[in-house]
């Protein structure tokens, strides 16, 4: 059957087992019978009950699919004044109340991700649950609740991970994530949660962490200097230190070209060219070690005979490259 035509369906017809699903949908058609034949409000039938979404929920074998078409049908996704005070998110939350507890409503959310490559929600609905989350972390009686949501959105963003065309939606959770917890510490890369998230990202994701990272702190009003002498201060941290060297390089990356995520070193080889001198400045500013950070950087783009062809100021850092990479020549 199709998914749209799927949708059409009643709830109790998309989420309950075949031997549930007959007694519960015989009594929702009765109920409706009985309301279509205008019975009067004093005459009782004992037997009959009408299903509430909290029923379909407990019974539902699948519990998770029976949380994302509760979801749908609540259309909170098109909700676009206070999502959190709207009848529509009122009317979900209470029936997962019913149906199961608060916790569950929060595991609910990494559940309500992709279904065929669609999203049930929207960016709206993410700055929501950010913003709720912000007010849940200022408050000690709502911080281990805070927590839970924390995990539940990481879950969530690795949903659209899983799906190619949703990428940059995971990539909009995550830096928004990133910002509340760039917030939520003086040292701002030592977060515990922060660091658990940059760990978690498989290897060809990384330069997205990066990305996300950086973009993150510029969002706090930090320029490439500032990151920098913060990154330096966080290097002698063993718990910092491999995010603390990755931030040094997304700052001299930006000076050859403009960072962006997906982007292969062989993409940017051709723009960086024109940018040595402004490198060898920002190196120079904040003192950078020339074999730790300034050489490996240049050499992800450009030949050693390339970076030469740059480095013709009478700059201390440009001279010192020279005299390096010479040296083997001589």
């Amino acid at each position: 059957m199709s998914t749209a035509f799927q949708s059409l369906k009643p709830l109790e017809e998309r989420v309950l087992p075949a031997a549930v699903e007959e007694n519960v949908v015989s009594s929702v058609r009765l109920a409706s019978d009985v309301k279509a034949l205008r019975i009067p409000k004093d005459f009782s039938l004992p037997s009959l009950k009408i299903p509430k979404p909290s029923d379909y929920l407990r019974l539902a074998s699948d519990k998770e699919t029976a949380a994302l078409e509760l979801f749908k049908d609540a259309k909170i996704a098109d909700v676009k004044a206070d999502l959190f005070n709207s009848p529509e998110i009122k009317w979900w939350s209470t029936n997962f109340e019913k149906a199961f507890d608060m916790n569950k409503l929060i595991d609910s959310i990494a559940t309500t991700a992709v279904v065929d490559g669609n999203i049930a929600c929207d960016d709206y609905f993410i700055d929501a649950l950010i913003a709720l989350l912000v007010t849940f972390k200022l408050d000690k009686r709502t911080q281990k609740f805070a927590k839970r949501l924390e995990e539940s959105l990481l879950k969530f963003s690795a949903k659209f991970y899983a799906v190619n065309s949703l990428n940059a939606i995971g990539e909009r959770l995550e830096l928004k994530l990133v910002d509340v917890w760039l917030n939520s510490s003086s040292k701002r890369l030592a977060y515990p949660l922060l660091k658990s998230w940059y760990d978690s990202h498989p290897d060809v994701e990384k330069p997205t962490r990066d990305f996300i990272l950086y973009s993150a702190l510029k969002n706090q009003g930090l320029n490439d200097l500032g990151i920098g002498r913060m990154a330096i201060d966080e290097l002698n941290d063993p718990s910092t230190k491999e995010i603390a060297s990755n931030m040094i390089f997304m700052c001299l990356m930006s000076k050859l070209t403009t960072p962006v995520p997906h982007k292969t070193d062989l993409d940017m080889h051709s723009m960086a060219k024109n940018n040595v001198e402004g490198l060898l400045e920002y190196a120079e500013t904040i003192n950078l070690d020339i074999d730790v950070f300034v050489l490996p950087t240049l050499r992800r783009f450009l030949s050693d005979e390339d970076i030469l062809s740059k480095c013709d100021s009478f700059s201390l850092m440009s001279l010192l490259i020279q005299q390096k990479l010479n040296a083997p020549l001589q």
